[in-house]
């Protein structure tokens, strides 16, 4: 009858030699990493610590993590089938749903070709749990096509959950994060100017009198991406 709670200890400068250690439970970071919390605050030094600084102390390699679980399980990449499949993550503003479907439906040459598969939140199924679904399939993601607008900048989700991930990811190298500019909006006064958008910066999408060849741009675009 006794629960037992894996604990991780924290490998930060005041704690690495200490007797008493703060701890985490192991199964709070692999919530927060899933949730794109990183990193976390220690209690001796008051040092925030990145998570995956604290899991690689115990053997844990999280770019070698394909997926985790809720209860904080995971699977390492060389643990699953290999299927070269490319995951494409939609990040947009419900708002901007109709864009969204038609460069989706634009994309389906290119994803028979290259075996790619795109995810965009209207696939989540009833009964799950919608926020970490979105986050899941966020982890899991190899480019994240951020779908720019006044909306996608005044989501708070977006900023506040979906970004921090995606950014993390980009910055370990395991996800690549492509805007496109949807609508005039202030878009390059974010962190997301940092990276080369699809379309450019001076056209975005509606503004295009035939929107047909944006979307044709879209497709070369992320082609070069995939093959290069």
């Amino acid at each position: 009858g006794i629960e037992v709670e894996k604990v991780v200890p924290c490998p930060c400068e005041d704690c690495k030699d200490s007797d008493d250690p703060t701890l985490f439970y192991y199964k709070k970071l692999m919530t927060w990493i899933l949730r794109g919390n990183n990193p976390i605050r220690c209690n001796e030094s008051q040092e925030d610590i990145n998570i995956n600084f604290i899991l690689g102390h115990i053997g844990i390699n999280m770019s070698k993590v394909s997926h985790i679980n809720r209860e904080g399980i995971f699977m390492l990449k060389d643990e699953i089938p290999h299927t070269n499949q490319l995951k494409i993550f939609f990040s947009y503003s419900k708002k901007d749903k109709e864009l969204r479907d038609k460069i989706d439906g634009f994309l389906a040459t290119l994803k028979n070709n290259h075996n790619i598969e795109t995810w965009h939140d209207r696939q989540i199924i009833p009964g799950e749990i919608w926020d970490d679904k979105i986050k899941s399939e966020l982890h899991d993601a190899n480019i994240v096509l951020c779908l720019v607008s006044s909306d996608f900048l005044n989501t708070k989700y977006i900023m506040d959950e979906e970004l921090p991930i995606m950014l993390e990811r980009e910055k370990e190298g395991l996800t690549r994060v492509i805007p496109v500019i949807l609508r005039p909006c202030p878009w390059e006064d974010t962190i997301l100017a940092k990276f080369q958008a699809l379309l450019g910066k001076d056209k975005p999408l509606t503004l295009y009198d035939d929107q047909d060849v944006a979307f044709m741009e879209i497709y070369n675009g992320l082609k070069r991406v995939i093959e290069t």
